[in-house]
């Protein structure tokens, strides 16, 4: 199961409880002080982009593998954790005060200003249940429901509810077409060559995207050491 759904993605973008009471029930059900608190809050559920808990599961199950020892490496998170959320909190402000924040681009004031907008609509123009919306989530309910019960009934069904459910998140906008690449190799190579060639197709692959990192990484070394803005590689 791990290793099935293993997406390179995890933001879930559009897909945050807060906007889903409001399609189901509307803003005028839930009230003005529900609404408030519902925006404070959202700036953990509105996005798991950087969420840390997909990369520490990774480095767990990497040490358990190479027989590192846990405990230490949870002590060593935990501090660096902490150790990385004040070095933030000083950067950011740093830089807002040195360039101004309306400078930088829109990811640096855009979460926030979003969360103030959106509570400043639902207060100013409550919103009723969108029915749309909810026989959307019904739908997607019960074809998620179908595509579970193919999967654990039919060995050969190939598609994985999971992959219906991310198929609508932003970062899997930019990824698809190399998954249905990669995927589509796969199999061919599954078919013609076996397990062994797929084995050693795994690691030219775990190369290609080591090479991506890398190569990223020296751009962005470049790009601070010379003050310009060079190749910007996604993610």
């Amino acid at each position: 199961m791990r290793a099935e759904l293993g997406f390179p993605v995890h933001a879930m973008e559009n897909m945050q409880i807060d906007q889903v009471l409001i399609d189901v029930l509307g803003t005028r059900w839930l009230g003005k002080s529900n609404l408030v608190s519902i925006s404070l809050y959202r700036w953990f559920i509105r996005s798991f982009t950087s969420h840390p808990m997909p990369h520490q599961l990774e480095g767990f199950k990497l040490a358990g593998r190479t027989g590192i020892d846990t405990r230490r490496l949870y002590y060593a998170l935990v501090g660096i954790a902490a150790f990385g959320a004040m070095m933030v909190f000083w950067v950011i402000l740093h830089i807002f005060y040195q360039h101004g924040a309306l400078n930088g681009s829109g990811w640096s004031y855009g979460f926030g200003r979003r969360v103030y907008s959106g509570l400043q609509q639902w207060l100013y123009y409550p919103k009723e249940p969108n029915y749309y919306a909810i026989l959307a989530i019904i739908w997607g309910a019960f074809f998620s429901g179908l595509l579970i019960f193919m999967r654990t009934r039919f060995l050969w069904w190939p598609f994985h509810p999971v992959g219906f459910v991310i198929s609508s998140d932003w970062g899997m906008a930019y990824l698809w077409t190399c998954l249905l690449v990669s995927w589509l190799i796969k199999w061919a190579v599954l078919r013609i060559g076996g397990f062994s060639s797929a084995q050693h197709l795994t690691r030219f692959a775990i190369g290609l995207i080591l090479g991506d990192f890398v190569i990223g990484g020296l751009w962005s070394s470049i790009s601070i050491i010379t003050q310009r803005q060079m190749y910007n590689f996604w993610p």
